[in-house]
């Protein structure tokens, strides 16, 4: 399994990213890094739609929209230039 591109996407009452108060208390994201390096998944992207229990919730969902479409885009020239 270990070629495998693995996309995780979630959602949260609040904000565990990098650089925020809340980093240090974020269990999903490492746990779940933990558990798909076990089977020997690494190729691992997460996106996070955070602040679900606030009323940003447009904006967050903007920006993982933002995401999903930029690793899709990516994916796709991958895609193209490995055909070329």
């Amino acid at each position: 399994l270990g070629r495998k591109k693995v996309v995780v996407i979630t959602s949260r009452g609040s904000a565990y990213e990098k650089g925020t108060a809340r980093e240090a208390f974020d269990s999903q994201e490492p746990y779940l890094r933990h558990i798909l390096g076990f089977i020997g998944l690494t190729d691992v992207t997460f996106i996070h739609a955070e602040n679900q229990a606030r009323e940003e919730v447009a904006v967050f969902f903007a920006a993982a929209a933002e995401r999903i479409g930029g690793l899709v885009i990516d994916q796709n020239q991958q895609v193209g230039s490995s055909l070329s």
